[in-house]
């Protein structure tokens, strides 16, 4: 009787062992077969994906894709609402640098994009400010930037793509808000989904490998920056915000690109004037998204630092370094603008972000992430801009950033852009 019940268990066990072992099959089987399928459709359509895989930066927007949609015509956007040949937000321009030419490469995330305007983005602002000063020279301020890197995205591009450009100066802008808390591998898929601190960090080097050479779990990493960055884009009634899958041809983009004058569309102050009422048309956040999104980025003012933050400085603190080797191995110059976070400029702001987090003000000091990024860029010996102060002296009803959005309004771009272009000259000799 007991050799007979025990033949039973064991015939069962054994069942189930063949179920799990069929089961793992049909998943390696249907993973290899997504794998194959993802890599022919990410070589064969990637000029028609809103978000393409890209093994350097994760995501990317594909050339020539449209990531507006059709508006009113923008007399300084001559490819209307497209991407230029290169994926970037930007007016067309060749990739061979002319020789008299002074060329900005501009890195960073949302702010850089502008992400709440159709209208402008801040790389523009700041390129007319220097043409303004600079009649005579030609000057490009190149926008390379995408909503939701971080630095290692920003590396990954120059490394890439970045450097090919032949760029004079390379300025990496630097969101004190998540910059530093998502710098590590897979970091801003943890934080999103609201977890700080994963203990299973410490198989990043795993993770990353993973997501660098499968198109599966790559592909899952941009589905999730997608759809947070999807809070972003703006809403008007009857047209789709997000990026579609109409094209601008390769033959009307190198025409524009070829014809195209970046000096006749700068915008004089008059203009810009003009455009202050209405500047954003980003709806808000939800309060409780808002909250969820302040409350995430609280992690960066704590005073008691985390492990997984402590971590985070230094693996910052490395790509700065790779970045500076990089860019002085291109034979040009590297410069950092320090964004601060609506918080630390908006009282009303942190006390209520407080409040709703049941925290209090002794648990934070929110200037230490300037403390901290200036200190290492200082040992690094590299020039910087921090637009804490200038942010701060503003009045206080003279509001720099949009309404419960987290990116600058037009008069934080302008203000912005000025300041940058009065550092940029103190450190850089722009030749006549």
């Amino acid at each position: 009787m007991k050799k007979r019940i025990g033949q039973r268990n064991m015939g069962w066990i054994k069942r189930l062992f063949n179920k799990v072992l069929i089961l793992m099959l049909i998943f390696l089987i249907t993973f290899l077969l997504l794998e194959v399928v993802l890599r022919l459709i990410n070589l064969s359509t990637t000029a028609t994906s809103p978000l393409v895989s890209d093994r350097s930066t994760d995501y990317r927007i594909p050339p020539r894709a449209r990531i507006y949609p059709t508006g009113p015509k923008l007399d300084w956007d001559p490819l209307h609402g497209y991407a230029n040949l290169f994926g970037h937000r930007d007016y067309p321009y060749r990739e061979d640098k002319s020789p008299d030419t002074l060329r900005i490469l501009m890195l960073g995330d949302s702010f850089l994009y502008g992400s709440d305007s159709f209208h402008l983005h801040f790389a523009k602002l700041f390129e007319d400010r220097l043409l303004r000063r600079f009649p005579e020279r030609s000057i490009e301020v190149l926008n390379s930037a995408l909503w939701g890197w971080t630095t290692r995205h920003e590396i990954g591009y120059y490394r890439q793509y970045g450097r090919h450009l032949d760029p004079d100066i390379v300025i990496l802008a630097y969101y004190v808000g998540n910059d530093t808390s998502a710098n590590q591998p897979w970091a801003k898929d943890f934080l999103f989904l609201g977890i700080p601190e994963p203990n299973y960090f410490e198989a990043s080097a795993f993770w990353n490998t993973l997501r660098r050479y499968s198109y599966v779990v790559r592909h899952l990493a941009i589905l999730i920056a997608y759809y947070q960055a999807a809070d972003d884009y703006p809403s008007e009634e009857g047209s789709d915000v997000k990026p579609d899958m109409h094209l601008l041809t390769p033959e009307r983009a190198r025409k524009i690109t070829e014809n195209f004058d970046r000096r006749s569309v700068i915008m004089d102050e008059k203009a810009l004037d003009q455009l202050s009422p209405g500047i954003s048309t980003s709806p808000p956040f939800s309060e409780p998204m808002w909250h969820f999104i302040q409350k995430r980025m609280l992690v960066n003012y704590e005073k008691t630092q985390s492990s997984y933050m402590r971590s985070a400085w230094n693996h910052t603190e490395q790509l700065l370094k790779e970045l500076k080797a990089d860019v002085l191995k291109d034979n040009a110059s590297l410069f950092v603008l320090i964004i601060p976070a609506e918080i630390q400029i908006d009282d009303g702001l942190k006390e209520w972000t407080l409040k709703k987090s049941s925290r209090s003000q002794a648990e934070f000091d929110f200037d230490l992430p300037q403390k901290r990024l200036t200190h290492i860029l200082s040992r690094l010996d590299i020039p910087y801009l921090d637009l804490l102060g200038p942010f701060r002296s503003t009045p206080a009803d003279d509001t720099l950033y949009t309404h419960r959005e987290t990116h600058w309004n037009l008069k934080g771009m302008r203000l912005a852009a000025e300041k940058l272009e009065k550092a940029l000259l103190k450190t850089t000799k722009i030749p006549p």
